[in-house]
C-alpha cells in the first residue's frame, strides 16, 4: 500500500479503514511531492468496503469511500501494489500497480 501526495501541500493524519472489521492502515505526514508506503495484506481490503480519511495542511478532515479496481491488464503471475495517489489536497486516485511509481 501506498499513499503519494502529488498535491503542493502536506497531507496529515491519512487511515484507510476496512468497514467491516475496522482493521486499518495510516500514515501520519507525507510532505508534497512524496509518499508514504505501508503494509496491507490483499485479504484485509478483498472485496471490502473501504473508506479513507485524511486531514488538510489547512486542518480541514476529509472522509471518502475508496474503490480498489483490479487492473483492466490483470497478470496474476505479476505482484501488485494498491495505491492512493493525492491529487490536490481533497481528492485522489486509487489504483492498483506493478510498478510502485509508472505515473
Amino acid at each position: 500500500m501506498a499513499f503519494y501526495n502529488d498535491a503542493n501541500s502536506t497531507i496529515e493524519n491519512i487511515k484507510l479503514t476496512v468497514v467491516e472489521s475496522a482493521k486499518m492502515v495510516s500514515c501520519n505526514l507525507v510532505e508534497p511531492q512524496s509518499y508514504c508506503g505501508t503494509g496491507f495484506p490483499q485479504a484485509r481490503y478483498q472485496g471490502a468496503d473501504l473508506v479513507l480519511s485524511w486531514q488538510t495542511s489547512q486542518g480541514q478532515i476529509i472522509s471518502r469511500p475508496v474503490l480498489l479496481k483490479q487492473p483492466q491488464q490483470f497478470d496474476a503471475s505479476k505482484r501488485y501494489a494498491a495505491v492512493i495517489k493525492f491529487t490536490d489536497p481533497t481528492n485522489f486516485e486509487a489504483f492498483f500497480t506493478v510498478n510502485p511509481r509508472p505515473f
